[in-house]
C-alpha cells in the first residue's frame, strides 16, 4: 500500500546558541531563524502487511522523498561587543544556503 504526503506551508521558528573559538579568541551569542511559508515537502510511503484485509501494516518504508525547505531570515545576537553577531548577519544569505541544503538532507533521513 502506498501513500503520499504532500506539506505545504511548513512554518518553524528556531532558536539556537552558537559559541566560537579561533586562537585566543572566543564568544558565544544566540540567534533564531524563520522558515518561508513556501517550504514545503513531498514523501511517499510503502506501508507493509502479509494480509491487509486480516493484519495491520507492521512496516512503512519511505520510497521517495523530496524537500524545498527555504529559510525566510536568520539573526545573530550576542558575542559581548557584537562584532561577530554583525558579521554573521552581514553574511547571513551564504549560511542560509548551506544550512538549507543541511535541512533538506536531514529532512528525508
Amino acid at each position: 500500500q502506498k501513500v503520499g504526503l504532500d506539506v505545504i506551508g511548513i512554518k518553524i521558528m528556531c532558536n539556537f546558541r552558537y559559541a566560537y573559538r579561533w586562537t585566543i579568541f572566543s564568544g558565544e551569542g544566540a540567534g533564531n531563524a524563520v522558515l518561508d511559508p513556501t517550504s514545503n515537502a513531498s514523501i511517499d510511503m510503502e506501508f507493509k502487511s502479509k494480509d491487509y484485509t486480516m493484519y495491520p501494516p507492521t512496516d512503512v518504508n519511505v520510497a521517495e522523498c523530496r524537500t524545498d525547505v527555504q529559510i525566510a531570515d536568520m539573526n545573530f545576537d550576542g558575542d559581548g561587543v557584537g562584532i561577530l553577531s554583525g558579521i554573521l548577519n552581514l553574511f547571513e544569505g551564504l549560511l542560509r544556503d548551506t544550512i538549507e541544503g543541511e535541512l533538506n538532507t536531514l529532512v528525508c533521513n
